[in-house]
């Protein structure tokens, strides 16, 4: 009986229910606990027998629910264009982003290292080392946005961007070859 339900897709409670007994004695005859009553045993039988003889039939598709799930793979196929095309541009925008926070980082290592090279001792530039500390401490705030941990979780992003955009394309081409498949289709 579990088969016989499993290929309708019903639940328990649904066939009990079509059979005329509770959940409760359809489960416990599923489990050879208990026997259905003879009425609803006889109805099992017949639902068994249709079931049988509509699987042998050969079907002939339904038109309209052919046009239905063409109209919905198209919409599919849509939706994966579009969200290919939006994470096309955000692997742009992060790359480009990427980009600039390595040359951010490049030019404030730079910028610090030459503050740090005016502080030595005995340099003529002691005497503005107050100014020389604050704009060395700013350099520093300014790397933290732009450090290796920072350049490593944008790269990261990049890669996962880079197989969305591959699985939209490899869904929406299995989709595309779908479509060509139904007949009339200008897919």
């Amino acid at each position: 009986m579990k088969y016989f339900r499993a290929q309708l897709h019903l639940t328990q409670q649904e066939l009990a229910v079509f059979l005329g007994v509770s959940q409760s004695l359809l489960s416990m005859y599923e489990k050879d606990r208990r026997e259905l009553p003879t009425q609803a045993s006889l109805k099992l039988a017949r639902l068994e027998s249709e079931l049988h003889q509509f699987q042998q039939q050969k079907t002939v598709p339904d038109p309209k629910e052919a046009q239905r799930e063409q109209k919905r793979m198209q919409q599919l196929e849509k939706l994966l264009d579009r969200q290919a095309r939006k994470a096309e541009a955000d692997l742009l925008r992060l790359g480009e982003a990427l980009d600039k926070m390595k040359q951010q980082q490049k030019q404030l290592s730079l910028k610090r290292k030459f503050i740090k090279k005016l502080m030595i001792p005995g340099s003529s530039w002691l005497e503005d080392k107050p100014l020389l500390q604050n704009m060395e401490l700013d350099a520093e705030a300014a790397l933290d946005g732009c450090n290796l941990v920072s350049q490593q979780k944008a790269a990261y992003q990049l890669l996962l961007l880079k197989a969305r955009i591959k699985a939209a394309r490899q869904v929406q081409q299995t989709v595309r070859q779908s479509l060509k498949r139904w007949p009339g289709s200008e897919g």
